[in-house]
């Protein structure tokens, strides 16, 4: 496979740059302001890659943009309230489902990505912050913004160490 033409990759750089700095100002106009974010760290795997491999399985289900777009936001949820303790995840899922008058199946397909998390992603402990799922007109580009990694309890810094 031979490798782009430069004008074109060019072309998706400043694509990829404009990308981002709309989704730092969207950021910025939020009630408490931008969250710290970055681009890339070495070594982590990019969240949007992440995202869209584990909602991968209920893709037939979108099939429009819209459809892509709920299923992202329903997945988005699903893993933030998979990282929070049971006992805290029952009650704010019952909370949020009473509020919103939630149906049984999509009660359901929740609980199968908790469970889908736990089972293929329970290392990964980033929450997700939100994401811009933009139309490239040859498909769809995914930005997300997440947390940076918790580290395991046995490593987290305490002030006597410094």
């Amino acid at each position: 496979m031979s490798a782009p033409r430069p004008n074109i990759a060019r072309r998706r750089q400043e694509k990829k740059r404009k990308r981002q700095e709309r989704l730092k100002r969207k950021q910025a106009q939020r009630p408490f302001g931008a969250p710290t974010a970055t681009a890339e760290w070495d070594g982590l795997e990019k969240m949007s890659d992440v995202l869209e491999a584990f909602v991968e399985p209920y893709m037939e289900m979108a099939t429009d943009e819209r459809g892509y777009r709920n299923l992202l936001n329903l997945g988005m949820a699903a893993w933030n309230a998979a990282l929070l303790l049971e006992e805290t995840r029952i009650a704010t899922l019952d909370d949020l489902f009473r509020k919103h008058e939630v149906s049984g199946a999509s009660r359901a397909l929740m609980q199968e990505l908790i469970d889908r998390k736990k089972a293929y992603f329970s290392t990964n402990r980033r929450s997700i912050i939100g994401f811009v799922l933009t139309d490239t007109g040859d498909g769809y580009y995914l930005n997300v913004v997440s947390t940076l990694p918790v580290p395991p309890a046995s490593q987290e810094f305490s002030p006597g160490e410094a």
